[in-house]
């Protein structure tokens, strides 16, 4: 079978995070329901503690780290996205959030599109700014021009398209390449356009954010949200949001 970067969107949505031969034949990954994982031997572990920065290594030493379940979601909306790893949340906001915590710090600035998600607003306005980050709104059509905008302190530019509620569509490249000339990162709120209308890692941005309670679940049923990093990011952003505790349930 081709490698699945190569594959059209309808074929990852049928085959991403299905590995048959890794769990007995079965079609779809079982829900692997277990907090704790025996390791073969006291050896082992310490082995796998010493590499457990490497983002390509991916072993199961605690259901707060993730399961065979969560990786099988993981590894599909990653090939969805066109990211190096996502990484499962309990909610939306929790990755919203996740993501801040693991990214900046207090001293730094960010700016932040003024149509982003209300609550995410609220994480910007109390949760950012109490740690001492500096938080500017811009207008969600200015795209290039924030480049008018950046400070040397600038860590982050946080773009969402189409945005809240008003729905405008960000020039998403061009924010892209303002942000990163300034040194700054580009996250992307990626809920309403999802993956299947908008590929965030050709366009530049280096985390995409979905509330995957909304398009992914589908049935208004369930609480979801995932992170998408490029290689570069993904130790960083993991170890921050497993240090906090976030993760979903099998």
């Amino acid at each position: 079978m081709e490698p699945l970067n190569t594959w059209r969107d309808d074929t990852r949505l049928t085959h991403g995070g299905r590995d048959p031969a890794s769990h007995g034949g079965t079609v779809n990954t079982p829900v692997y329901r277990s907090s704790t994982f025996i390791w073969p031997s006291a050896e082992t572990l310490p082995r796998y503690l010493r590499h457990a920065d490497d983002p390509h290594l991916r072993e199961h030493i605690y259901g707060r780290n993730g399961n065979p379940t969560t990786a099988a979601f993981e590894d599909a909306v990653a090939a969805l996205e066109g990211g190096f790893r996502s990484l499962v949340m309990p909610s939306g906001l929790a990755a919203i959030a996740g993501t801040l915590l693991a990214l900046v710090r207090g001293g730094d600035h960010v700016l932040v599109t003024d149509n982003c998600y209300g609550h995410a607003r609220q994480v910007f306005d109390r949760v950012m700014q109490e740690m001492g980050v500096e938080v500017s709104y811009f207008p969600p059509l200015l795209g290039a021009d924030i480049a008018a905008l950046m400070r040397p302190n600038t860590r982050l530019v946080y773009a969402e398209a189409p945005g809240s509620n008003t729905f405008e569509v960000q020039d998403i490249p061009a924010l892209a390449r303002a942000a990163h000339a300034g040194g700054a990162l580009l996250v992307m709120d990626n809920t309403w356009a999802t993956p299947l209308f908008f590929k965030p890692f050709v366009h530049g941005v280096d985390v995409s954010i979905q509330a995957a309670t909304k398009y992914l679940v589908g049935h208004s049923d369930a609480m979801l949200g995932v992170i998408t990093t490029t290689e570069a990011l993904y130790s960083q952003v993991r170890d921050r949001v497993r240090l906090l505790g976030y993760i979903a349930s099998a």
